[in-house]
């Protein structure tokens, strides 16, 4: 818990700009109270921008599938990852990130050893 409480005081600071999908801001909502109305105070503590879900989000979302990294199951998962990968984000932050997670990314970091991330990504 240190290191969250760390790392959104650096949040708030400005130091690094944060990005959220409407997937995002959507399981926010779903949340039971009192965590919805928390977590709703700590984002209005932090300047952050909003990335809608598109059709190339979405094609990216089902090629993680395809590809066996994740199941259907996760497909607001593979909406995260398919953000992510369109809007060339540094990285994923996640409170939740399962063995799914971290295979995504062992196999995005190989793809792009090999030079192919953008071909088995392209939308």
């Amino acid at each position: 818990m240190a290191d969250t409480r760390r790392l959104w005081e650096m949040f708030k600071a400005g130091k690094y700009d944060v990005y959220l999908s409407t997937v995002t801001l959507r399981e926010i909502e779903k949340c039971s109270e009192p965590k919805k109305t928390k977590l709703i105070n700590c984002l209005n503590e932090i300047q952050f921008t909003i990335l809608d879900i598109t059709e190339d989000i979405i094609t990216i979302a089902k090629k993680i599938i395809e590809m066996g990294i994740l199941t259907q199951k996760s497909f607001d998962d593979c909406q995260h990852r398919g953000v992510a990968v369109l809007n060339e984000c540094d990285c994923i932050i996640s409170w939740n990130f399962n063995e799914g997670g971290n295979t995504f990314l062992k196999e995005m970091e190989e793809r792009k050893k090999q030079k192919t991330a953008v071909e088995n990504f392209s939308v």
